[in-house]
């Protein structure tokens, strides 16, 4: 029998990776849209998607029963000036509804992309936390399998400029005078998005205990900041000048932010893309114009 999910931020960049990977799977696959969503990044599979407008999900999720999946990987991150109210409604509001229908439509198994940051670090990460808070109460009595992914830095070809990678991308390529860098000792995992998507896809899949349960994703690696930077810098062959130091390290930032993979390991799941490797194709996708 074809398997069925509900994909929420499908044209962002993790969303539409696994929107399309669903399809190619076999998937009958639903994406969750926005009134003028660019949906470019599905353009490979758009003919085979059933297109859900945001306001009307929740009455879709109740009418299709037999809905196997609901993954969320819709967020708001707040760099385009959200304001507090936008990114509670996107990050604890939207998913808190989204959760209540599939309870009350009995789907079996959903999939949250959470942060790995502390609540304290800023408004995004408090406001998914606060969603998590909620679920853990909501499925105190559920049969649901609600799956947690806590995602490290994920990146690849066609990610946002906005983020870190496509920020020095972005710059290195264009070869602007400097860019300013704190002194990059912290530490971070970053995961190329090939190896995301397959890990979503195991986990999709593989028998999941009822309620809450977390899901380390990551590399496992955690090289310095200073490294990575570097590493982009000569992809791109950049004449730019790296001022590290120039900036103040975030109060409250951790030093070292690393995912235990074990979970994923046990189940037979591994990251197939060195950081290299990965860098190098996200840097040659990008000066390629994609």
């Amino acid at each position: 029998m074809t398997q069925s999910v509900l994909v929420t931020g499908g044209s962002g960049f993790l969303g539409a990776a696994l929107a399309t990977a669903y399809v190619k799977k076999g998937w009958a696959t639903s994406v969750v849209t926005r009134p003028g969503s660019l949906l470019d990044r599905l353009d490979s599979v758009v003919n085979s998607l059933e297109l859900v407008d945001v306001g009307e999900v929740t009455q879709w999720i109740q009418g299709h029963a037999g809905l196997d999946l609901i993954v969320h990987t819709a967020t708001v991150y707040g760099r385009n000036g959200e304001d507090l109210a936008q990114m509670v409604e996107a990050n604890t509001d939207f998913p808190k509804r989204l959760l209540d229908a599939a309870i009350e439509a009995g789907v079996p198994r959903f999939i949250n992309t959470d942060t790995v940051l502390d609540a304290s670090i800023n408004t995004y990460a408090r406001t998914k936390k606060n969603f998590l808070g909620y679920a853990n109460e909501a499925l105190s009595n559920c049969s649901m399998s609600f799956v947690n992914v806590l995602l490290q830095h994920m990146y690849g070809p066609g990610d946002d400029s906005t983020k870190f990678i496509g920020f020095l991308i972005a710059q290195c390529s264009s070869n602007v005078d400097r860019i300013d860098l704190t002194a990059g000792t912290q530490r971070r995992d970053f995961i190329y998005i090939r190896d995301v998507v397959d890990a979503y896809l195991l986990l999709s899949r593989v028998d999941v205990e009822p309620g809450v349960s977390h899901w380390p994703l990551g590399s496992g690696e955690a090289p310095m900041l200073r490294d990575l930077v570097q590493l982009v810098h000569t992809e791109c062959h950049s004449t730019t000048s790296l001022d590290f130091g120039a900036r103040e390290t975030r109060a409250g930032e951790p030093p070292e932010l690393r995912a235990d993979i074990h979970r994923l390991n046990a189940l037979g799941w591994w990251p197939t893309t060195p950081l290299a490797d990965g860098i190098r194709r996200t840097v040659r996708d990008s000066l390629q114009g994609y």
